[in-house]
């Protein structure tokens, strides 16, 4: 049954084969009869692919002809890390709707059709028939974040703030994160969800514009202004107490300064943070489901540098966090130390840990 949906768009899958120093993709290598061939071999002259990219392919057909869907994506994800022909895009898009990962289908669909290697005849097909219908069975997702900061979906980086395109998810609910701000929605097959995780600055009231009443006098009352009663008690003196001096200087420097640095670690931590969930999925995508253990084939090699990277970043991210809670507690306690003098003043600083974050609450009373 599985077998048969890759069918009814009339896509069968192609069979590899070498042409030069290139790679041509036959016609009529796929499962089931009639429609349009996956990739044909005049079309995807120069859309070349490496030598270990090939290899992975073939794999992947040959996994496919005997029926194992998912060991055949595991091996087009392995040579599309090595090179992004556009064969591999529309293979992955077939694999996958076999596979009722209806999502992940319709991107590598779309990016068939944006491959300036792609065929003119699938493309239209793609577009009338299997996208519209891939569309119909996905969620999607409009996400507007702060500019430059990475955006996630479920925990997996989707890309930088602004992103232009949608993005495709199953249907259900989803957390959506970009920086400190975190949302939840929940959205069906075939409907559109626009998420907003950007924090909003508040807008005062605006202020009362109804003048006061205007008493009038009473009738033959006089209205000239009259000099007070000798007996009105005497306005209050102002207190007088200690002279008060000003913040010094460096009593502005120091705090401004570890709340730069608290600020800058967090920011810092946040990107290398960033940075290490996309080696991470770029490594599974390369190991695919090979056991690399003591196995030495390219795609191993390449999961293991990204595992390196992913690892790097993590250090660095802890770096970062680390030395922005130093500049922040730095600068809340050049704060209260460099009080100006004469002042009398209760201060106080409170730890917050929560569910989304944790933090410090600073107050102080004059």
């Amino acid at each position: 049954m599985k077998r048969a949906r890759s069918l009814l768009f009339g896509c069968s899958l192609a069979l590899g084969v070498v042409a030069g120093s290139g790679v041509a993709f036959g016609a009529g290598g796929g499962r089931g009869t009639g429609g349009t061939s996956g990739a044909g071999a005049t079309d995807v002259a120069g859309d070349v692919m490496t030598a270990e990219a090939k290899a992975r392919f073939r794999e992947g057909l040959d996994f496919y002809k005997a029926h194992k869907n998912t060991e055949a994506r595991a091996k087009y994800l392995q040579a599309l890390a090595l090179s992004q022909s556009a064969a591999i895009y529309l293979n992955l898009a077939i694999v996958e709707y076999d596979l009722l990962m209806y999502p992940d289908a319709l991107r590598h669909a779309k990016a068939y059709v944006l491959h300036p290697k792609a065929e003119a005849a699938k493309v239209d097909k793609l577009k009338r028939e299997m996208i519209p219908d891939l569309e119909s069975k996905t969620a999607h997702l409009s996400v507007e974040g702060q500019a430059g900061v990475a955006v996630f979906v479920d925990g997996e980086k989707v890309g930088v703030a602004p992103i232009a395109d949608q993005v495709h998810v199953a249907p259900g609910e989803h957390t959506v994160a970009c920086g400190t701000v975190t949302k939840t929605v929940v959205v069906k097959a075939g409907d559109t969800a626009t998420v907003i995780v950007v924090i909003r600055e508040a807008v005062p009231p605006a202020a009362s514009a109804t003048p006061s009443a205007t008493v009038a006098p009473p009738a033959g009352a006089s209205t000239t202004p009259q000099r007070a009663a000798s007996s009105a008690a005497p306005a209050p003196a102002p207190s007088v107490g200690p002279p008060q001096e000003g913040r010094s200087t460096l009593g502005w420097a120091l705090p401004i300064s570890g709340g730069v640095v608290g600020v800058a670690g967090v920011v810092g931590g946040v990107v290398f943070l960033g940075n290490a969930s996309d080696a991470h999925n770029k490594g599974v995508a390369a190991r695919g489901n090979e056991n690399c253990t003591g196995s030495t084939s390219a795609g191993c090699q390449q999961a293991s540098k990204y595992a390196d990277d992913e690892q790097s970043a993590k250090n660095l991210a802890v770096g970062g966090f680390i030395v922005g809670g130093i500049g922040v507690v730095g600068g809340v306690v050049a704060w209260l130390l460099l009080a100006p003098r004469g002042t009398v003043s209760t201060s106080y600083v409170t730890p917050l840990v929560g569910r989304d974050g944790a933090g410090v609450v600073y107050g102080t009373s004059f």
